[in-house]
């Protein structure tokens, strides 16, 4: 699993995981809170992205590889 912790309360953030293709694994809209937990337990091993965008449209994109 991966967790994300924001920093701060978050409120309608989406958290949307990618594969390296561009292929959405997983979308999570209007996520609240300081931390997000993701679950990567039934996607192969690989490399994902993982794209947080705030409320406010800041987008950060993270890189998780799955062994």
């Amino acid at each position: 699993a991966v967790i994300i912790d924001f920093g701060s309360v978050m409120s309608e953030t989406i958290v949307t995981v990618y594969t390296v293709d561009g292929r959405v694994m997983q979308a999570n809209e209007n996520v609240d809170g300081q931390m997000f937990k993701i679950s990567l337990e039934n996607y192969p091993a690989g490399m994902y992205f993982v794209e947080v965008t705030s409320k406010e449209g800041t987008v950060t994109t993270l890189k998780v590889s799955k062994f």
